[in-house]
């Protein structure tokens, strides 16, 4: 008896799952298939994100050699053209990349462009790095009030890049003529413990250089006393 009762339950399901399976079948092909498809794109799609930051980082490799080789234009181009196509972390380095390719290639009005836009993005840290090379682009030309406008917002004393500015504001002085303030920002940077040790060696060395007359008009070198040439006449043979 037991058997006949086990027989008649598996006739049952075997029916309740027939008729599932013809109200519901096309719907779970259906399922299966979006899974599979959505796996295959998935695995696609890393597949070709993965093509595009090996690209781009050759790409990036090849336009920083060409920089640092002197071929600025080149950099430009390469650089430029990662800014706008590059997966999105190439992307903002390579726009701050095409900056300093602009400033190498001395083409200062698009490099601070490009600078500003960098300044006002959403990444802190690319910001930050992005005003402090837009001041050294600009330091040889602009009064000190101009940057230090723009390093105003690095220079609190809980800023990270506190450092970096006030380097930038000595040389400004100097640039602008007063080495006496000069002189005293780069002690100051040289003395001080928080900042960076290769920093604080340039500190000393600018006050080195500035102490020496770095700046200072020294006079001319007189020409030499020209002699006539000799002669039988002034007895020389």
């Amino acid at each position: 008896m037991t058997d006949i009762f086990r027989e008649v339950e598996e006739d049952v399901r075997r029916e309740r799952l027939e008729k599932l399976w013809k109200e519901y079948g096309d719907y779970v092909l259906a399922a299966i298939a979006v899974v599979v498809l959505a796996v295959a794109g998935y695995q696609f799609w890393t597949y070709y994100h993965t093509r595009q930051i090996m690209q781009a980082s050759d790409n990036y490799m090849s336009a920083s050699q060409h920089l640092a080789g002197g071929d600025a234009a080149e950099a430009v181009k390469t650089f430029s053209q990662l800014a706008k196509e590059a997966p999105s972390g190439y992307q903002s380095i390579s726009r701050l990349e095409l900056a300093n390719s602009l400033v190498a290639a001395g083409n200062f009005a698009d490099a601070v462009a490009v600078y500003k836009e960098i300044e006002k993005g959403d990444d802190p840290s690319l910001a930050a790095i992005a005003r402090v090379r837009h001041a050294w682009a600009i330091v040889d030309f602009a009064p000190k009030s101009e940057v230090a406008s723009l390093l105003a917002p690095l220079t609190a004393s809980d800023s990270d890049w506190k450092y970096s500015a006030r380097e930038v504001l000595a040389y400004s002085d100097f640039r602008n003529g007063d080495t006496r303030a000069a002189i005293a920002a780069f002690k100051g940077l040289a003395d001080h413990p928080g900042a960076p040790p290769a920093m604080r060696l340039r500190a000393v060395d600018m006050v080195a250089f500035i102490s020496g007359g770095a700046g200072h008009d020294v006079g001319s070198v007189p020409e030499p006393e020209k002699k006539a040439p000799p002669t039988p006449e002034n007895g020389t043979p």
